[in-house]
């Protein structure tokens, strides 16, 4: 989309921008804001006109580039339909009117039950956690409209413009806009020697040098996503404490995203996930602050609600004024607090949940297999990602995969590049989006492609010929 800077100036001095084809204006920041945070969103909207049905419409599109938990609505639905969640909803007065914008107390007490149990000391380590006497306190917690919303206004309140945030790569594409569409920070990848290891003090310190030498950023946060978003690994608890620890002898805050922390489905002994509340032992100081939410684990991202655990009190009385433009729907926070507070349905829920993923992770990574393509293997989250460096050698040719994916298999994947992979050729494939039978479809849809592309002998001028792909639908 092209921009004109218009010779209009604001009585700021801030010049006002219009864009060719639209009527109306905006400022630079408005102009910085016009492009979709994520360049495949485009393909996605398309891929929900006309999305493909098993029995009634297996020749629509199959869009597995969003990660949400969409197996699990039907729990969701059953149970918040019942009286009891409505009458939770809207029979309290506090319902209707003005609260504290930091959340409701019963919803931030129900939070700190879930932080307690789950987080801090989960039940399978309950007898190694014997020495954890330490508690949740719901006053460090904060209700914000979803995570993306709580990580900009903790960039905004902790940081300043120009800031960088480091981030170990390949990450999740809409970081990039997270830190900078209102905090205007910077994300910096981190590429690591091994990514599903997670960062060293080395790859870290690497990244922090060319962030201040090659491009002159205050380099302030390091982020973190654990289990990891795109790769759905579980980083081992010595690396997460050692970034921590990086972090602090450069004197940065550090936020642990961990918005994927109950969706963990690798119940093996080679998994040993532990939140960072459990692994500092709920003493995460001033500098170290959790992100938490019901969009993945519950698969609610319709509801907003979005979780952050700090022990920095000044900064949650900086998000209480903050949060009064990413203010959480009363009558919803009353709700989900009635559900958290369900502990036995919170039980039944979750070890659903994570049976469908896994359910759903080895039908895709069993085709995966049976093509030899390689891919990470995956602990926890909703997604796979996937090497197809065999097919791929540059980012042109990454970009023509995805739009012959599009095309001929009517999917959409999210490409590396959006995600700062510096080797071309990843594709994440977000498998919970669509139901089971749905995701057949795709992987054999994927499958044609990837054979006969390989039949070519690679990409090339020929993609364009309709007649090698008369069998992909």
């Amino acid at each position: 989309m092209q921009q004109h800077q218009s010779d209009e100036t604001q009585s700021n001095g801030e010049s006002l921008h219009r864009v060719a084809g639209k009527k109306g204006y905006v400022s630079s920041r408005g102009a910085s804001n016009l492009a979709l945070p994520m360049p495949y969103l485009a393909d996605f909207f398309t891929c929900l006109e006309d999305t493909c049905d098993a029995k009634t419409n297996p020749k629509g599109y199959i869009p597995v580039a969003v990660a949400e938990n969409r197996l699990v609505t039907d729990i969701l639905q059953t149970r918040l339909k019942t009286l009891q969640t409505a009458q939770a909803g809207y029979t309290d007065r506090d319902a209707y009117s003005y609260n504290s914008p930091i959340g409701l107390p019963v919803l931030r007490e129900a939070v700190a039950k879930i932080l307690q149990e789950r987080f801090l000391s989960p039940q399978q380590q309950q007898q190694q956690s014997a020495s954890t006497t330490s508690t949740i306190n719901k006053d460090h917690i904060g209700i914000g409209a979803g995570a993306i919303s709580v990580l900009s206004n903790l960039f905004f309140a902790l940081g300043s413009p120009k800031d960088a945030v480091l981030i170990p790569a390949p990450y999740y594409a809409a970081f990039d806009n997270d830190v900078r569409a209102y905090a205007g920070c910077v994300a910096v990848p981190v590429v690591c020697d091994n990514p599903a290891k997670g960062p060293s003090p080395k790859d870290l310190e690497q990244a922090r040098k060319h962030a201040v030498e090659k491009l002159g950023l205050n380099v302030r946060f390091l982020l973190l996503t654990h289990p990891h978003n795109p790769l759905g690994v579980v980083y081992e608890p010595a690396v997460m404490k050692q970034a921590i620890d990086w972090a602090r002898s450069n004197k940065m805050d550090t936020v642990v995203d961990e918005i994927y922390a109950l969706s963990v489905f690798d119940d093996s002994d080679s998994c040993d996930f532990q939140s960072i509340l459990q692994i500092l032992d709920n003493d995460l100081g001033v500098d170290v602050h959790m992100v938490w939410g019901l969009s993945k684990d519950f698969g609610a991202s319709g509801f907003r609600i979005g979780v952050v655990y700090t022990q920095n009190e000044l900064l949650i009385e900086a998000l209480g004024n903050l949060f009064t433009f990413a203010w959480v729907s009363q009558p919803v926070q009353f709700m989900m607090a009635d559900l958290l507070n369900d502990k036995p349905f919170v039980d039944d829920f979750l070890a659903q949940a994570c049976q469908r993923l896994k359910h759903s992770y080895e039908l895709c990574t069993r085709v995966l297999s049976e093509l030899e393509i390689p891919f990470v293997k995956a602990h926890a989250a909703m997604f796979v990602y996937l090497d197809l460096s065999e097919l791929i050698s540059t980012v042109e040719q990454e970009e023509q995969f995805g739009k012959v994916v599009m095309k001929r298999a009517r999917m959409v994947l999210t490409p590396g590049t959006t995600q700062h992979d510096p080797k071309p050729g990843g594709f994440r494939i977000c498998y919970a989006y669509v139901p089971a039978d749905v995701l057949e479809i795709g992987m054999e849809r994927l499958r044609k492609v990837v054979t006969t592309i390989r039949k070519q002998g690679g990409l090339g001028d020929w993609v364009d010929d309709d007649s090698h792909w008369q069998d992909i639908l």
